[in-house]
């Protein structure tokens, strides 16, 4: 008997299914996720990506969809930040490319027929920003700089890893990154990269600082004293204020008092201000009383040497180390625009760290430390220049 072969056989795509085919476009606060898996901080994020993104769903997880990035390459995507759009997907070639020195930040364009999916991250040495575009193939001939000099920008460059993926390189002048910012202006994509600050002393700088939970969301309660941790973690922010105003800084809050932002509220709040630090308290639990010690956080590489220097600062207080944690998936890590640090002070769940945390000498010690974990990295950044 003859074997038939259909498209399908082959692995193609027929009409029939094309038409079937289901695509989404994503919303505000949209974000991507490896994977379909979760935990109390969520599915692992790829990163946040612009709105107006078409995306060819290929299957449905309950409250997630997996979509299509490229030929090879596939995410997941919450189904909340999506709507049904009648908008298709095709590979893309790339236009013009321009950078140029905007003052603040230096800002590299790249002209597209429509918006498309991207991730980023960053590399410590040498320093560096790469992105990828997802569907893109380089029909760019040439990058023009469109001032005499750049700010943060050493050059710019780009590769066709895949068929249909598209990677920019953006190489550093400085080992101490300052953040950047991706998005779409209309449909030209954006990539700002912050500049060093002018003067790297806290009297000119805007920090962004958040006291984790809040309102109807307590977090953690201490093992025998019933400290809330909402109200531990905005005493200790409140302190931390104090110091950076008396040191001529000017402070951002996300919360003053006892009320629950969401996380894309908070975001809000450092990004309209423009921060150029921010800083996160919490104070951690844990599944067994025996957990102890202080830990920093952070997503992004670049973060990493503000993380390990407030928590070498947090060492000196006694505690013991509990880790220096990188690629952590809280939301407040996620943002690249600005250096970030997560400080979980010390675990409610231990009794002896409990006690600590009731005192308020402590809790002032505490914010002591972040202080001087923030003047320490000032100077590394300094010293590097």
């Amino acid at each position: 008997m003859k074997k038939i072969i259909t498209l399908a056989t082959l692995g193609c795509i027929s009409l029939s299914s094309l038409a079937e085919a289901q695509y989404v476009k994503t919303t505000d606060n949209a974000y991507l996720q490896y994977g379909n898996g979760g935990d109390r901080l969520g599915g692992s994020k790829i990163g946040f990506v612009d709105n107006g993104i078409t995306l060819r769903v290929i299957e449905t997880n309950n409250d997630l969809y997996k979509v299509a990035l490229s030929d090879s390459r596939w995410a997941y995507i919450p189904k909340e930040y999506t709507v049904p759009t009648t908008d298709t997907t095709t590979t893309v070639n790339t236009g013009s490319w321009s950078i140029a020195d905007q003052g603040s930040k230096d800002r590299i364009t790249v002209s597209l027929p429509r918006r498309l999916a991207y991730r980023s991250y960053t590399l410590l040495e040498p320093s560096t920003i790469v992105v990828e575009l997802y569907g893109a193939t380089d029909n760019s001939n040439w990058i023009s700089q469109r001032t005499p000099s750049l700010g943060m920008v050493d050059y710019v460059t780009f590769n066709q890893v895949e068929s249909d993926v598209y990677q920019i390189v953006i190489r550093l002048k400085s080992k101490y990154q300052w953040g950047y910012k991706i998005g779409y202006n209309g449909n030209s994509f954006t990539i700002d990269v912050r500049h060093t600050p002018e003067k790297l002393d806290l009297k000119h700088l805007t920090i962004g600082l958040d006291a984790g939970h809040g309102g109807e969301y307590p977090g953690a309660r201490s093992v025998n004293m019933g400290l809330l941790e909402k109200d531990v973690n905005l005493d200790i922010i409140l302190r931390l204020q104090k110091l950076l105003e008396k040191e001529g800084a000017k402070v951002v809050l996300t919360r003053s008092g006892d009320t629950g932002p969401s996380m894309a509220e908070r975001k809000k709040i450092w990004r309209d201000a423009n921060v150029d630090i921010a800083v996160s308290v919490h104070n951690n639990s844990g599944g067994s009383p025996t957990a102890k010690g202080t830990s920093t956080y952070y997503k992004h590489l670049f973060c990493r040497p503000l993380a390990e220097t407030v928590l070498n600062r947090m060492l000196e207080t006694g505690l013991p180390l509990f880790g220096l944690v990188g690629n952590f998936n809280f939301s407040l890590n996620g943002p690249p625009e600005f250096p970030n640090v997560l400080v979980e002070g010390m675990f409610m769940s231990n009794p002896d760290e409990e006690k600590l945390l009731a005192d308020p000498k402590f809790r002032q010690k505490v914010a002591e430390k972040i202080f001087a974990g923030l003047k320490d990295y000032l100077k590394q950044v300094k010293s590097a220049k």
